[in-house]
């Protein structure tokens, strides 16, 4: 999961790609938080 919230923060050296980047970076890091066994936490969270 670190690799992907990484990859999500070097989206700031290039501002193009964020459009197309950051939606499917932010899927993986919500996809990974789910699988982990957090996710009954994340959903009292966003509940």
């Amino acid at each position: 999961m670190l690799d992907a919230v990484l990859r999500l923060l070097r989206l700031c050296d290039t501002p193009d790609d964020v459009p197309i980047l950051a939606p499917l970076i932010k899927r993986e890091i919500l996809y990974r938080l789910r699988m982990n066994g957090s996710g009954s936490r994340l959903r009292q969270i966003a509940l």
